[in-house]
């Protein structure tokens, strides 16, 4: 999650100048955490009711690699669907506070 939060916005400035860009990519975060997180499904349709087959790619994260939902297959999703996937998974991802002491 650190990788996936990390790379969702970017600040570049040229020394010297007030040029300063800022690029926030909103809904990054959540098709990154759908990419990594989701690790297969059932019963999903596309929009003509054709069943989505769950596919993986290998993607390579700061020198380890790992087995991630298919660009297919998160392109066939759309962005409410992996908005609320996405949340569910970070969710997930979090230590809850009583769990925090252990």
């Amino acid at each position: 999650m650190g990788h996936i939060y990390d790379s969702a916005s970017v600040l570049r400035g040229v020394q010297g100048s007030e040029e300063v860009g800022i690029h926030t990519r909103m809904n990054q975060t959540n098709i990154d955490a759908v990419r990594h997180g989701l690790a297969g499904f059932d019963n999903f349709s596309d929009v003509h009711g054709n069943a989505i087959k769950f596919e993986t790619q290998k993607a390579v994260v700061n020198g380890r690699p790992y087995e991630v939902a298919s660009d297919a297959v998160v392109n066939k999703l759309g962005i409410r669907l992996i908005q609320e996937l996405g949340a569910e998974i970070k969710k997930m991802s979090e230590v809850a506070a009583a769990e925090e002491k252990n």
